[in-house]
């Protein structure tokens, strides 16, 4: 007597969909777990995921780039700009612009407001992530950020809520043919050690200025 754990599989010939069917889930099933995965590690893997985000063009490279003086060239066309707000690494936190749409001009000095808020009652580290699409509109000659907070770690306190401002600006070389632009800003989970560290270098970064009052070279 056979063993049915033993027993090969039959299918029938005739009937070659069921092959087929069987490939297919099995393929399926695959890709969903691949999927999964990629979600999975770009979250337990913030920074690798700004990283791989930035070396395909998604992100700017290093947003402090980007800043600069606005100047008072003669204003020119207009652009629409759209602003969204987005909370990665379940970060208890609000955050939302005070206007989800300007229109602006090109060379003209804009600012828009974002509001960031503690839901805990914990004190919370966080970077700040700018991107802007479509990419070319976010190059260096091209966009102005004159004051952003996301060019510095942050911290907010307990239940604490508090608005910080965006001033920017779109150069005459900004492409013909880009009529909106999207403002992106994330905020992914820091640490109090990496805020430190940060603010350590901004302090030995700045001009020293001796008791005759001239600034050290």
């Amino acid at each position: 007597m056979m063993n049915t754990e033993e027993m090969p599989e039959v299918i029938d010939e005739r009937l070659p969909s069921a092959r087929v069917s069987r490939k297919k889930s099995i393929w399926l099933g695959g890709l969903a777990v691949l999927v999964a995965g990629m979600f999975g590690f770009a979250y337990l893997n913030a920074e690798f995921f700004i990283m791989l985000c930035q070396k395909v063009g998604i992100l700017e490279p290093d947003s402090s780039a980007l800043r600069g003086t606005i100047g008072d060239a003669e204003p020119g066309r207009s652009i629409d700009v759209y602003f969204s707000a987005n909370v990665g690494d379940d970060l208890p936190m609000a955050f939302r612009p005070a206007r989800a749409f300007q229109r602006t001009r090109v060379n003209e000095r804009s600012i828009n407001d974002y509001t960031f808020v503690n839901l805990s009652n914990q004190e919370i580290y966080f970077r700040p992530v700018h991107s802007v699409s479509p990419f070319r509109a976010g190059r260096e000659n091209t966009l102005i950020l004159e004051k952003c907070f996301c060019f510095d770690e942050q911290k907010i306190g307990p239940g604490e809520t508090y608005t910080l401002p965006v001033v920017y600006s779109f150069s005459d070389q900004l492409d013909d043919n880009v009529h909106t632009i999207q403002m992106n800003y994330t905020l992914f989970k820091s640490t109090r050690a990496n805020y430190e560290a940060f603010y350590a270098r901004a302090e030995s970064d700045r001009p020293k200025v001796s008791h005759t009052g001239e600034t050290d070279s």
